[in-house]
Parts: structure tokens; sequence; C-alpha cells
């Protein structure tokens, strides 16, 4: 395991040396940032963000005799304890400056009050340093895990960070074993939308938890909004209660509860479509949580803020951004000869009409924003939300379309289907909208029992649609056409998850045409 990291920031070269021999013969990583020059802070901001420190120790006064610059750099070094180790303190600065403060030693004090203090503070934030006991089960690949979050964007973390971050959020606790997410062998291996990683957490014998990694700007998000639109505003008695975060310079974790459910036994739903044959079996937990749980919100819709359905959908996914990528895609892939509109480019189609052809008036709610299959996690009976990264005022229909588009684009098992039986799907539910009976009674000519199982709980989950939204049919149209792109335009999908979702498009476009 790594040692713990320490960043000492020092305008006086031989302090620096002093405590790095201190603190290297007391077992921890440590770097030094010194120097008097006017760029110090920036360099040690630089330093810290690079070197990713559990502690640091920094001077009041970095610059000159009369400033107090150290000061200046404690709200960009948050991640870490920062212990103010200066010959100048007072009360007056101690106050202004406690909350970014983990403790302060007087230069005066011996060696071992410093010494202490860094103990304590490394403790808090690192796994080495702790005696928290984190165990990755089979199945866990915490090393897998820190190369993921490289593809993320991320410089590739050491594995031992995500140790860490358990630490801080599991304070105080002696041992944590972290599981992945129960799966079906036979479930498809596409990837969901966000880029995150979900664990299983049992800590000692309390009542096991959910703790998702992502980058540090996704979890301060999924803070802010579950703090704005969820906290208090779902039924306490079956809701996903947020119990902690960590962010840990640009990695970050949150912890999550289930009121009224057992974690341990709750598959995530899409374990659960996998799982079940039986379509109504699979519809009562969407109908508890698009009812129950989040239908307060669908009563008090208001006009969509945006100018267009469009920029509604733009706005969260950056499809105008992805139009290069989505086109090459397009012109790569080999197209099955039945496909309508005469191998017409949805990319293109969709950009030329949707701002003038999109019809208005459309409403908005407050949407979960990310209810893709992982997401949600289910007993049966009831369901549970987590990952409120995307939260917040949306267009009213997102979730069921969200929903929609993942189990055509990837959680349909439609490994021995081909083209055309899958088109034959699509054409059922989109060219003709909305479905008559006369065409749902029409489904057992869909040959293969996924197809047959993916319409029914489709049409299951539009009907639910109807009783709570007001709506026009081609508005949804629009919404699944811009749903399926942004699918399309995931790099980290799968080719087969890709090609699903832009043949979506397609007939969605020509239904819309």
């Amino acid at each position: 395991m790594c040692a713990a990291r320490v960043l000492i920031i020092d305008d006086d070269v031989q302090t620096c040396q002093l405590l790095r021999a201190l603190l290297e013969s007391n077992g921890f990583e440590v770097g030094v940032v010194n120097g008097g020059e006017t760029l110090l802070v920036e360099r040690a901001v630089e330093a810290a963000w690079q070197h990713r420190p559990h502690v640091i120790i920094v001077d009041l006064r970095l610059q000159n005799m009369d400033d107090f610059s150290g000061l200046d750099l404690l709200h960009r070094v948050d991640s870490a304890h920062c212990i103010v180790y200066s010959a100048y303190l007072t009360p007056s600065i101690l106050r202004d400056v406690r909350h970014f403060l983990y403790d302060f030693v007087e230069k005066h004090d011996s060696p071992q009050v410093l010494r202490n203090g860094i103990r304590r503070a490394a403790a808090d934030k690192s796994a080495a340093r702790s005696d928290l006991k984190v165990v990755w089960r089979t199945g866990a690949d915490r090393a897998g895990l820190a190369r993921a979050m490289a593809e993320m964007g991320l410089p590739e973390p050491p594995a031992d960070i995500l140790d860490d971050l358990i630490v801080q959020l599991c304070g105080g606790a002696r041992q944590v074993q972290l599981s992945p997410l129960q799966r079906t062998q036979s479930a498809p291996s596409g990837v969901s939308r966000t880029r995150s990683a979900v664990f299983l957490a049992q800590t000692d014998d309390l009542q096991p938890t959910v703790i998702k990694f992502a980058r540090r700007p996704q979890i301060e998000r999924e803070e802010e909004n579950y703090q704005r639109y969820v906290q208090q505003r779902l039924p306490a008695r079956f809701s996903a209660r947020q119990v902690k975060t960590a962010k840990f310079w640009d990695i970050g974790g949150v912890m999550y509860t289930f009121m009224g459910g057992e974690v341990e036994a709750l598959p995530t739903f899409t374990t659960f479509y996998h799982q079940q044959d039986a379509v109504e079996v699979i519809l009562q937990p969407l109908h508890f949580f698009f009812k129950e749980v989040w239908g307060e919100y669908y009563r008090t819709p208001q006009p969509l803020a945006s100018q267009s359905l469009l920029e509604a959908y733009n706005q969260v996914f950056d499809l105008r951004q992805h139009v290069p990528e989505l086109n090459q895609f397009f012109y790569q892939m080999e197209w099955p000869s039945q496909l309508p509109g005469a191998r017409m480019n949805p990319v293109t189609w969709t950009f030329q009409h949707a701002n003038h052809v999109a019809p208005k008036g459309a409403l908005q709610a407050i949407t979960h924003g990310d209810l893709h299959g992982d997401n949600l996690f289910v007993d049966g009976e009831r369901a549970w939300a987590i990952d409120f990264e995307r939260t917040g005022p949306g267009h009213i229909l997102r979730d069921f379309i969200e929903l929609e588009v993942d189990i055509l684009a990837r959680l349909a098992p439609l490994d021995e289907v081909d083209d055309d039986h899958y088109l034959n799907l699509l054409t059922n539910l989109y060219a003709s909208f909305p479905v008559t009976q006369a065409e749902a009674d029409s489904a057992p000519l869909l040959v293969h029992p996924a197809l047959q199982k993916a319409h029914a709980v489709i049409l299951g989950l539009r009907k639910l649609a109807h009783e709570l939204v007001s709506y026009e049919d081609e508005e949804y149209l629009w919404g699944a056409l811009f749903d399926a792109l942004f699918v399309a335009s995931i790099a980290a999908a799968e080719p087969w998850q890709r090609r699903r979702a832009l043949l979506l498009s397609a007939v969605v476009c020509d239904a819309l045409r």
C-alpha cells in the first residue's frame, strides 16, 4: 500500500529540509515547495493537485514578512487536511480560516506536537494510516477501476486512492467490504450513460450501502442537486438517502442508503429486467417509482424554459458537439437493407429540422435526468433511484424516454436477433405512434421472446407516462430521437450499443418525416 503523502509549503529552505527528514523517518512520502518568489502560491497549488497529498503543512507567510499568502491557498487545496505551521498565529487569523483548517502548530512547539497532528490528519484521509480495513471482494477490481478513472480524462490515480476515499466516507468503522453490484451473466456489457463505478459496501455489521466513484465535478453536482431537488422532497419511507460525500482532489465518492429497503437484496433494474419474463412484474416497480416516489413533480409542471426541445436536450447532452463523430459513425456503419428512409442520415436530418418542426409548448418538471437501468434499484414492488448528478428542471418526458431508449439500446438481450427483426420491433414502436391496441396485440408476430418483452414493457411505460403527463405524441418522438443520438455518441459504449441507438434514431426520424 502506498504511504500517506504530505506536502510541505514554506519559503524557508532549512525548515523544509528539517520537516522532510522528520516525516520521512516516520514513513511518510513527502513533497516540498519552497522559495520566496511571487509565484510560490501558484506553484504550491499546482504541486498539490499533482502530488495529491493527504496532509499539507503550510507556512503563514510565504513571500515576505508582511503577507499572509499561505492563507490564500487553503481553499484551493481543501482536499487535504491543512495544518498551518507558523510563528505568527493570532486568534483573528485562525477564526478567518477555520473552515479550511484542520489544525495549527506554532513553530516554537516541539516536533512531537507537529508529528502527532500530522498522524491524526493522515489517519482521517489515508488508508495507509487508518485503522479501517478495506477489502475488495472478488469481481471488485480496484486497479481496473483506477484505469477506468484514467479513461475519464484523469491522470491515472494510484489504486490506493480509492481506498483513501473509502476511509473518508466510512471513517470510524473497522472494516468495509466492496462488492460489484449484482448482474446476470447474460446481461449485455454495454455502458450506462454516466462515467462512474458503483459498488455495494458492507461496513462492519451495519446495513449495506451503495458507494459511487466518479470525477470530482460529477460528485459535486450530485451533492448539490440532491440537496436542492431531492433531500426532504421525496417520500421518506421509500427513497435513497445521500449519507455522505467525499472529494479527494480530482476524484470523488458518494454513499447512499435506501430507506425502506435492504440494499444487499436489491438488484438493479438492469439485472431485474433480465431475471424476469413477466411484463407486469417488470412494470410494477416502475409504476411505484413514477407514481409514488417521483409523481409529485409531475403534478406541478412549468413551461419549458429552453427555446426549443432541441436546446433543452442539447444543454444536457451537448448534442451539437458530437455531430462530427456521429456523422463519422453513421458513414462507417453497415446498414440493413430494410432501413427506413432510404438510409437517411438521422444526424443531419435532426439538426436541419428540429428547431422549426419540433412541437412548441412542451412542459418541464424536475426530472431525475439519468434514469437508466443501473441507477434504479428494485425489490419487485418498489424502486429506489441513485445518481442525481443531472437532476433538475428538464423535459417532462425525459425520464420515461431515457428508460425506454436504455431498454432498446442496451438492456434487451438481442444477441440472437438480426437487424431485420430488431428493425421490426422499432418500426412497430415508432412508425405508428401512439401504438393502437390492435397493433399492440400483434406483438406476438415479433418472433423472439426478447423482442416481445421489450415491446410490451415499453408500451406499459408509455401508458404510465400518459397517466401522469400531458404531452403531444410528436413531442415524445423528438425526445426519443435526441436521447438515441446521445447514446450513439457515447464513445465508451460498445459498438453494438451505439449501432442500436443510431438505428433507433433513423427509425424515429423516418416516423417524424
